[in-house]
C-alpha cells in the first residue's frame, strides 16, 4: 500500500495495476486520468493521492456493479397484467 500523499508514475503503476510506464503516458495523453503536477523545480511528476482517489470513486460511481441492477418494479407489474390479458 502507498503511504505518502504524492505518488510517483511507479506509486501509480501499483495503484492502477498496470505494468508499462508508456501504457500510464498513453492514459494521461488520452484524458482516462488526471494529468500529474511538478512539485516545486523538482524535474519528477507527481499525482496527489487525494485527487486520484476522488477521480477514481466518481469513475467508477457512474456505473452500476455488474450483476446487482436492481429489478424494475414497472417491468414485473407490466409482465404480470401481459400474462393475465391472454
Amino acid at each position: 500500500m502507498i503511504d505518502s500523499p504524492l505518488l510517483t508514475r511507479e506509486d501509480m503503476l501499483e495503484l492502477l495495476r498496470i505494468r508499462s510506464l508508456t501504457t500510464l503516458d498513453a492514459m494521461v495523453r488520452a484524458g482516462e486520468i488526471p494529468p500529474p503536477q511538478r512539485f516545486g523545480d523538482s524535474r519528477r511528476l507527481f499525482w496527489h493521492r487525494a485527487t486520484i482517489d476522488a477521480f477514481l470513486a466518481e469513475k467508477f460511481a457512474v456505473a452500476p456493479p455488474l450483476g446487482n441492477t436492481p429489478p424494475d418494479p414497472k417491468r414485473r407489474v407490466d409482465a404480470r397484467r401481459a400474462s393475465r390479458a391472454q
